[in-house]
């Protein structure tokens, strides 16, 4: 009977078995690699425009809220918010639709290596680099590694594309000097190409500030609750930018954007409370941001749930 069971065992297909692993790591070795080389002819020969953005922080939000801008006057396509691994990538670069104007591209780097091989996939026209921070602690263990993992996304931007970076972050600015293409950089320096100032938030107030560049200024207004908003919302713009919207258009397209979903969105329940979600993500670098929000916001009462931190240096489950 033990021998039957382990015969059974050993040539069964159920995931996790020896056969289905074998079969994996083949179909890694074999087949993905062709995959990857089918997924980088195509976006050889495509005309589309192509962004990435990477960060450890902020890529899904931006991407959202620059998906949105550039729809107002054509189609930006790419994955669902989220899916920004290899695979991920591969498949949108495959699959994208014929009638899209951008591929508005997330690009992660949970693993060792995987912003190498999804950049060099990509080759993007413009990529955006929001921050580095210790995430992925596990993986990367340093700052300094966690920017060299980054710099990959600028190094395969191309020569005559734009790598728009954060200036205020030192770490992400060591990430983007890895291209050859032109750097802009976005922030709250005086020193930076687009700036943001004036910034205000205070629940039920949403986010608004001026972003000035070149000589122009513009007055944004948004429908996001935190403050710290102002990095994807100014990223978004100044990509836009970059890309040929109008100032206008991209400040009124902001002004409609919807709620990325997670990311600090209201719920209100009738006759109820209003929560505000910020689940998608625990990094231990965002929470005292998040607390910041709620000691801003104006509500007869207050109350803050914690879950767990996401993958850092301490230990997430401690008292």
């Amino acid at each position: 009977m033990d021998l039957m069971a382990s015969v059974r065992k050993a040539v069964s297909l159920k995931r996790g078995s020896p056969v289905r692993e074998m079969t994996g790591k083949l179909r890694m070795a074999t087949i993905e690699p062709l995959r990857r080389q089918a997924a980088s002819l195509r976006r050889h020969m495509s005309n589309k425009t192509f962004v990435g953005i990477t960060g450890s922080s902020g890529k899904t939000s931006t991407n959202m809220i620059l998906r949105h801008i550039l729809n107002g006057s054509g189609l930006a396509s790419g994955p669902d918010r989220g899916l920004n691994g290899i695979g991920d990538i591969r498949r949108a670069l495959l699959n994208y639709p014929r009638n899209a104007t951008h591929i508005v591209i997330e690009v992660g780097a949970g693993e060792s290596m995987a912003l190498r091989k999804s950049s060099a996939m990509l080759k993007p026209d413009l990529s955006i680099i929001t921050m580095v921070r210790l995430e992925h602690y596990t993986v990367f263990r340093t700052l300094e590694r966690v920017a060299e993992e980054k710099g990959w996304l600028a190094e395969n931007t191309k020569r005559d594309g734009v790598v728009l970076v954060n200036g205020d972050d030192p770490f992400a600015l060591q990430a983007a000097r890895r291209t050859k293409a032109r750097i802009v950089t976005f922030g709250q320096q005086e020193s930076v190409d687009y700036r943001a100032t004036e910034i205000h938030a205070a629940y039920p107030e949403r986010l608004s500030f001026t972003l000035s560049w070149k000589g122009s200024s513009q007055k944004i207004v948004t429908p996001f609750v935190a403050d710290y908003s102002w990095l994807p919302v100014t990223a978004a713009f100044a990509a836009a930018i970059e890309l040929g919207v109008t100032p206008e258009d991209a400040a009124l397209r902001i002004a409609t954007c919807p709620m990325v979903e997670y990311r600090m969105n209201t719920v209100a329940i009738d006759g109820g409370p209003t929560f505000i979600l910020d689940t998608a993500k625990a990094p231990w670098h965002s929470i005292f941001m998040a607390i910041e929000t709620m000691a801003r916001a104006r509500a007869p009462r207050k109350r803050i749930i914690f879950g767990m931190i996401s993958d850092y240096a301490g230990n997430s489950s401690a008292k």
